[in-house]
């Protein structure tokens, strides 16, 4: 994919789900300040193609937008988009129409590095 498109879609979800998480700004409020996991889930109409879920991107790749969005001056749910804070998966692939975004809360502040003088 042309680097100009990839870069539009990407925008695209970023706004997306900026605004979504900015609507939905209470509900998230227990877990602002919280390590999390995100996962996507890819749908895919047919069955009969072998496809390899590394191939699609974890974080660097289709979970970019999503990270984002979380640590975006308007949703604010994580503060920064290092590893200490936010953890990917490779995306589920599955037979279906909609993409899935699954967060998971796996702990109460950042990841504590040992080598990390802040």
């Amino acid at each position: 994919m042309h680097y100009r498109t990839r870069s539009a879609r990407r925008a695209l979800w970023l706004t997306a789900l900026t605004a979504r998480l900015m609507e939905q700004r209470d509900a998230w409020a227990p877990v602002a300040g919280c390590r999390l996991e995100v996962r996507i889930g890819l749908p895919f109409a047919r069955a009969n193609a072998s496809r390899d879920p590394s191939n699609y991107g974890g974080g660097a790749g289709t979970c970019k937008p999503i990270i984002d969005a979380l640590t975006s001056a308007g949703a604010g749910i994580v503060p920064d988009d290092t590893p200490r804070w936010v953890r990917t998966t490779e995306p589920v692939l599955y037979l279906g129409t909609d993409v899935v975004v699954v967060l998971t809360v796996i702990g109460p502040g950042p990841l504590w590095d040992p080598t990390d003088p802040a």
